[in-house]
């Protein structure tokens, strides 16, 4: 039999067999186009970086404590991702409830204070001091002496209202340790509230899939933020009674009550916070204060000029101790914004 001629199909045949393929040859060729393909990704994934890159706006957020940085924020949410805001409405709510409480105890105390000075000044029980004109400087006003028999029926009635208060004045400790996370952050001998990124899921019943953290935790978070409100509304008309009272508003206007600037547009709306369904209003969010604990980063997809950029906003602690977390941050930031409060000057 005549043996096949060279370059017959026969012959390619037989060398096209995987016998006549090395397993060497076989898995250097897999490797090969393996290789390749990783290159290929690796190419669409650096073009991909360097696109995103070009679309990426890093804004900081810089200022003193109380600056309004994390007010910014909320409005750049507010105006590019309102979405976002309402899903968050929710968690501010015992934010709200924070600031209540502790525009009542610091009025409370501003009260006991100013009382307790004018008794001493009071030299002639009854002589009366018209209050002074206002003069350029800001400087604020004196407050004018009070009768002694006016001293005593107003040191009763807030006594009286104190004491009505009592409850309200305990919970502040006890929400600001639940919305810290735990954390006990002390100023002037004072806990506060200070909160860190993902803050909001500590104070909501709707927790991250995949959460590890005890029942038990999470319970006793909504039942501090229940007992909060319950509070509130037990305690509404009392809160009215104080806010209203003749000589809060006299140290109102003679610029002594030293509250935050929040204070009195929550107490103002005290009938309304009071209710059991109170779920927080844009004009809630943005005046609430709550200081921030090392950097928050927030993303804000924002069109300009038909193109889509990706803006990252961080919003940084502004106390005097936190500001050596800000350095990491300006490597690369494309822009600073740095807040200064006016009633600062």
């Amino acid at each position: 039999m005549a043996s096949p001629r060279h370059g017959s199909p026969g012959l390619i045949m037989d060398f096209m067999q995987p016998e006549h393929i090395t397993a060497g040859q076989y898995y250097d060729e897999r490797a090969a186009k393996i290789s390749a393909l990783i290159d290929e990704e690796l190419r669409k994934e650096s073009a991909r970086r360097k696109d995103a890159a070009r679309r990426e706006v890093k804004v900081m957020l810089l200022g003193q404590a109380e600056s309004g940085k994390s007010t910014l924020q909320k409005q750049f949410q507010l105006y590019y991702a309102s979405q976002t805001l309402d899903h968050e409405r929710p968690s501010w709510r015992p934010v709200v409830y924070f600031n209540v409480l502790k525009a009542v105890r610091m009025t409370l105390d501003e009260l006991d204070y100013e009382l307790s000075s004018q008794a001493k000044e009071v030299e002639d029980p009854n002589a009366i001091t018209e209050i002074p004109v206002a003069s350029s400087s800001s400087r604020p006003l004196p407050s004018p002496p009070i009768r002694s028999t006016d001293a005593e029926a107003i040191q009763r009635e807030i006594g009286e209202l104190r004491a009505k208060l009592l409850p309200v004045v305990a919970l502040e400790d006890t929400l600001a340790s639940e919305l810290s996370g735990g954390v006990s952050v002390s100023v002037s001998g004072r806990t506060g509230a200070y909160v860190r990124a993902g803050w909001q899921a500590l104070v909501t019943s709707a927790w991250p899939l995949g959460d590890s953290r005890p029942t038990l935790i999470k319970s006793h978070s909504t039942e501090s933020i229940q007992l909060a409100a319950k509070t509130l509304a037990s305690t509404s008309e009392s809160i009215k009674a104080l806010w209203a009272h003749h000589a809060v508003k006299r140290l109102l206007e003679a610029k002594k009550l030293r509250l935050e600037e929040s204070a009195p547009f929550f107490l103002d709306s005290i009938d309304r916070i009071a209710e059991p369904d109170f779920l927080p209003t844009n004009d809630d969010i943005l005046n609430v204060r709550l200081q921030t604990l090392g950097v928050m980063e927030h993303t804000f997809p924002i069109n300009m000029g038909g193109v889509t950029y990706d803006w990252k906003l961080y919003d940084v602690g502004g106390a005097r101790g936190q500001r050596h977390a800000w350095v990491p941050y300006f490597d690369d930031a494309t822009a600073i914004i740095f807040l200064a409060p006016i009633s600062a000057f």
